[in-house]
Parts: C-alpha cells; sequence; structure tokens
C-alpha cells in the first residue's frame, strides 16, 4: 500500500534525523527496503504523478470506516497537491466537526481552494454557506453567483437551488422564466423537489407554457419518488379530470400515499 510506504518512509526518516550519527547499513533489511520503497513513493508524490488520487482514495476509505484522523490527515495531503475532490471533503469535515474542530471560517477556506479552481461540488457548498450564513455574512447575492457556477457544469441541487432564487427573486431579480428554465433542468436529472415544482408551473403556466398533460407528467415522476406533494396533487388531478381521465380510484391510491405522509 502506498500510504504504508510513505509513512514507513517518513518514520525513519526522522528516526535518523534525530541520530544523525546512525548510518543506513545499521538500519534492518526489512526497514531498508520500506525506506527504499518509501523514498520512492514520495518522490511520485512529490513529481505530482496522479499519486494524490490514490491518497483520496484511502481517505475515503478512511471516512467510511469513521477514522476520521486518519481521512483528514490523507486528503490534507492530497490537497497540497491540489486534489480537489480532497480539498472539498476536508471543507466538509470542518462544517461537521468530524475529526477536526468544528469551524465554518476553515470549512470556507478549504471549500474556497476547490470552488476556484470550478469544482461544483464546492461552489455548491459554498453557496449554501452564503446562503444560510454559516460563519459568514449572510448574502442571497453571493449564494446566486456560487449556485450559478455549479449549475453551469451540471451540479443538480444546485440548479435547483438557482431556480428557487430566480423564483423567490432573492439576490437577482424575480423571473419565472429563468427559475422554470432551472428547475427543468434538475427536473431532467432526476430531482423530485425540481419535478414538483416543474409541475406547479405546467399547472399554473407560470414561467413556462400552461399544460396539464405535462403537468400530470412531472408530479407522477416526483410522486413516484416519495413526493408527498406531487402525491396530493396527482390525487386531486385524478380526482378532478385535469390532464387525465377521471378516476377516483387512482385519485384514492395518490391521496392515500400521501396522507401516509403526514399530508391531511
Amino acid at each position: 500500500m502506498i500510504y504504508r510506504r510513505v509513512l514507513g518512509a517518513a518514520i525513519i526518516l526522522a528516526m535518523l534525523g534525530s541520530r544523525a550519527g546512525v548510518a543506513t547499513d545499521q538500519i534492518n533489511p526489512s526497514a531498508k527496503i520500506e525506506l527504499a520503497e518509501g523514498i520512492t513513493s514520495l518522490k511520485l508524490f512529490a513529481m505530482g504523478l496522479d499519486k494524490q488520487h490514490q491518497a483520496r482514495k484511502i481517505s475515503d476509505l478512511s471516512l467510511k470506516q469513521n477514522l476520521y484522523k486518519e481521512a483528514r490527515f490523507y486528503y490534507e495531503l492530497a490537497s497540497v497537491f491540489g486534489q480537489l475532490g480532497s480539498q472539498y471533503r476536508l471543507g466538509t469535515m470542518y462544517v461537521q466537526g468530524e475529526g477536526v474542530e468544528q469551524s465554518y471560517a476553515e470549512a470556507q477556506r478549504w471549500y474556497q481552494k476547490a470552488a476556484n479552481e470550478e469544482y461544483p461540488p464546492a461552489q455548491y457548498a459554498l453557496g449554501e454557506m452564503h446562503y444560510n450564513g454559516y460563519g459568514l455574512t449572510q448574502s442571497y447575492k453571493e449564494a446566486l453567483k456560487w449556485y450559478t457556477r455549479a449549475a453551469e457544469q451540471g451540479h443538480v441541487e444546485a440548479r435547483f437551488n438557482l431556480a428557487k432564487l430566480h423564483a423567490q427573486g432573492k439576490g437577482v431579480e424575480k423571473s419565472d422564466n429563468i427559475a422554470a428554465k432551472w428547475y427543468q433542468k434538475a427536473a431532467e436529472q432526476g430531482n423530485a423537489q425540481a419535478q414538483f415544482y416543474l409541475g406547479i408551473m405546467f399547472a399554473s403556466g407560470q414561467g413556462i407554457e400552461h399544460s396539464y398533460e405535462k403537468a400530470k407528467i412531472w408530479f407522477q415522476k416526483a410522486a413516484e419518488q416519495g413526493a408527498k406533494e406531487a402525491q396530493y396533487n396527482l390525487g386531486i388531478m385524478f380526482a378532478s379530470g385535469q390532464g387525465v381521465e377521471p378516476s377516483y380510484e387512482k385519485a384514492k391510491a395518490w391521496f392515500q400515499k400521501a396522507a401516509e405522509q403526514g399530508v391531511t
């Protein structure tokens, strides 16, 4: 394993550094091999030959095993070489206080590094921090900026949040047309809430063509993913025959699903 070699080399080199009079021929054979392999690995890291991805993989595995301190070490190692995913994950560890003291300032620092290099998850995370005012001054305008950068690269949650900002006129002039565009993009990627809101817009003709048929399609997609509001709206459509053939049986079934999730 690459990380064992790196650690082995670091430990042995540290020992040698603290005992300047010790020659390498005094190291046992197995330690010599570990040292040689470790130094080679360290050189490869220094040369930047994609080894940061291996450090990130080690971190991901450590994180899954709840070994937060170990995960942090390797994320930081990979981050030194510009591994954007590791920088993002470090930011998340600081937000959640996993293996580190919780710090929004440190989270922002790591998110910012990756976001500046156009890493969508970090851009979305920065948008969330600005939107909610986590560790900094709340700003819909800044949230809009980072959601937009992430959304333009296909980040589905950023697309949904961007649609909401345009729909509500937060940080930007209110625009149902632009909101509908971003809801549609997120909906096509399978976001249930975006599918529900897109259904609402088709049903009302708000920012988009009026179409009960299309509203039904999007309500159905969201409902099948468990969106309770969409399940309720489908019940109404089947009960009233809006965009569908009236069916009290189907209406009852969808109302029942919504009721089971607390919709009354």
